[in-house]
């Protein structure tokens, strides 16, 4: 997270569904991979396969075509019972033939709604057990069954062993196959229910593929700024939306400001209406997915279709073009840093911008506390992350270079509605952010989050929302992360031990 809400590339080719996990692509196409609706009549155990996994692992570093099992075992009620798997099939577990039948239809059943869970894939209309993967080239998906007979002949509980067949992908593309297999599996695990049958499904060799990949990557780089500012259409130029009611007869003095204190703020001609307002609130319905102790705030991210389903083209159109203006007008020659820019990004025009921007929303009582939307993190991992000194180092947990936010708010007042952005001036080296609020005399400045007031400061520097006190009142912003992106090392772990889960969310 970072600003008011919310590590290189995989591959081209995954990035885009990356992008739908994250809120990134047009809510026309966007689905949740994870998704599993149908009701489950059994209680599902992660167990993982440990046998094989780690020579699996190495036959499959440079292949193009892998293969990996998921076992399900049921084990049969000490009586019959009848359970019900959808809306329209039960089955009764009490044989060895119908246990097995179960595992079949548990297994095709979250493999069904797995391949009907993103747009991306393609199911084949001549076999239910396959699918394509456009985006990848040639990728194709197939699941084949082998039930595991005991020596003698079959027995009660004998396993069911499924395999998944990927062929024609690259490995790092398989690898983001696997962990949305993966969520799917782990999400399909959380549906119990009181059916006296168990079922396990053993689904580590897909555990170890995704913390393999996920637990160091690099950051997505962003879109080049001048494309991104040239597609939409009339777009105003910022000089004409930040210099009206403005003393200044340029905006140096305003860049000064910027380069000076780390944060600058400005008032603009482009408000938020009552109207506008109305429509952003239907998209703000869920919370973040960050720690409630943390921050509360409800968010929303949305694209330029969204923007203009909403109103607020003119808001979209100023924040997705101050990084092709910051471009343009900061003094980049003095500004290097010794790193080379990431493609799309220039030393000329360093500056990238994200695919969408954050709608943040808080009620009364809602927060976010100290933090730093590009903190500075020490890496100390084996494999070389030391620098030539052998000590380790610090490295950012981003690209983000420049959080711009535009406030929505009528008539607010921080003193008596609360809500106010603080903002800590010469804080973008430190690695503690909540360690500003033991520190005596440590000075802030609050930002009043009035309408058309715009925020411009340093990704790097600590700063909070604090408590909304009015119970009657929202406080909404729209925020967008301009990135630098750069060969420094910046790399990001995303994957979630504890809750099992990638955070895709992380890359961007």
């Amino acid at each position: 997270g970072g600003g008011e809400g919310g590590g290189g590339m995989i591959t081209k080719s995954i990035q885009h569904m990356k992008e739908e996990e994250t809120g990134t692509t047009p809510a026309r196409t966007r689905k949740t991979a994870s998704r599993i609706t149908a009701a489950i009549p059994t209680k599902i155990v992660d167990m993982g396969i440990e046998q094989q996994q780690d020579t699996l692992m190495q036959q499959q570093q440079q292949q193009s075509t892998f293969s990996f099992p998921i076992q399900v075992i049921c084990s049969s009620p000490s009586s019959s019972s009848s359970t019900t798997l959808d809306d329209t099939s039960t089955i009764t577990t009490n044989t060895a033939d119908e246990i097995q039948e179960q595992s079949r239809k548990i297994i095709s059943s979250w493999y069904k709604h797995f391949m009907e869970s993103t747009s991306f894939f393609q199911r084949d209309p001549n076999d239910a057990s396959k699918f394509t993967i456009p985006l990848f080239g040639r990728t194709t998906v197939t699941l084949s069954e082998q039930v595991l007979l005991p020596e003698g002949g079959g027995g009660e509980g004998s396993p069911v062993e499924f395999r998944i067949h990927v062929d024609g992908t690259p490995e790092k593309d398989y690898a983001m196959l696997c962990a949305k297999m993966y969520e799917s599996l782990q999400e399909y695990k959380k549906k119990e229910c009181s059916a006296p049958a168990t079922v396990t499904i053993h689904d580590g060799y897909l555990k170890d593929v995704v913390k393999k990949y996920f637990q160091n990557v690099e950051p997505h780089p962003g879109y080049d700024a001048k494309i991104s500012s040239d597609s939409w259409p009339s777009c105003s130029t910022i000089e004409e939306s930040i210099i009206l009611n403005q003393d200044d007869d340029n905006v140096s003095p305003i860049l000064d400001r910027l380069m000076e204190n780390g944060y600058v703020t400005i008032e603009t001609n482009v408000k938020t209406t009552p109207f506008e307002m109305v429509a952003l609130s239907n998209l703000l319905t869920s919370k973040t997915t960050q720690e409630q102790s943390v921050r509360s705030d409800t968010v929303a991210f949305i694209d330029w279709d969204m923007a203009r389903q909403c109103g607020i083209e003119k808001q979209f159109r100023l924040l997705m073009g101050m990084a092709d203006y910051l471009n343009r007008k900061l003094p980049w020659d003095s500004m290097r840093t010794g790193y080379k820019p990431i493609f799309p990004a220039t030393e000329e025009y360093p500056l990238t911008n994200p695919a969408n921007i954050q709608i943040a929303s808080y009620g009364c009582g809602e927060f976010y506390v100290p933090h730093s939307d590009n903190l500075l993190l020490m890496q100390n991992k084996s494999g070389g992350d030391d620098d030539e000194s052998g000590r380790s180092r610090f490295v950012r947990s981003n690209y983000r270079q420049y959080t711009c936010i535009l406030y929505c708010n009528d008539d607010w007042d921080f003193k008596v509605h609360g809500g106010a952005l603080r903002i800590y001036p010469g804080t973008t080296e430190m690695t503690d952010p909540m360690s500003v609020k033991g520190r005596q005399n440590m000075p802030y400045e609050d930002i009043n989050p009035t309408n058309g007031k715009l925020l411009i400061f340093d990704s790097r520097l600590v700063h909070s929302v604090e408590k909304v006190l009015d119970p009657h009142r929202k406080r909404v912003a729209m925020t967008v992360w301009i990135n630098r992106p750069e060969d420094s090392g910046v790399s990001v772990d995303i994957w979630n031990e504890n809750e099992g889960r990638v955070e895709w969310y992380r890359l961007f």
